[in-house]
């Protein structure tokens, strides 16, 4: 899809227990991979059999965006900005 370049580009995942907003300003003629992964949060090695136990359904969101070269390839991870719901009134919600 088509982007305005130089203006924030506002990125939202949403799947299953996950929900991310992200946001980047992308570059005049440039072309960009997103991807997007969810999956079980690795097992801290440290943690007590029964603390290991009772986290092992918690899940974990990534999201990423690579600048690709002209042969396609991705050349740069581009930085993201985590965008964090707020209330800012009774119906009204403000990303910040």
């Amino acid at each position: 899809m088509k982007i305005v370049p130089a203006k924030p580009l506002v990125i939202s995942y949403e799947k299953n227990a996950c929900l991310l907003t992200a946001a980047f300003s992308p570059k005049k003629d440039a072309h960009y991979w997103l991807i997007a992964t969810e999956g079980r949060k690795p097992l801290d090695p440290d943690a007590s059999f029964l603390s290991s136990l009772m986290h092992v359904r918690d899940r974990e969101c990534d999201v990423g965006v690579a600048e690709l070269d002209n042969e396609g390839h991705p050349l740069t991870p581009v930085r993201l900005t985590q965008l964090k719901p707020r209330q800012t009134g009774l119906t009204c919600i403000r990303f910040q």
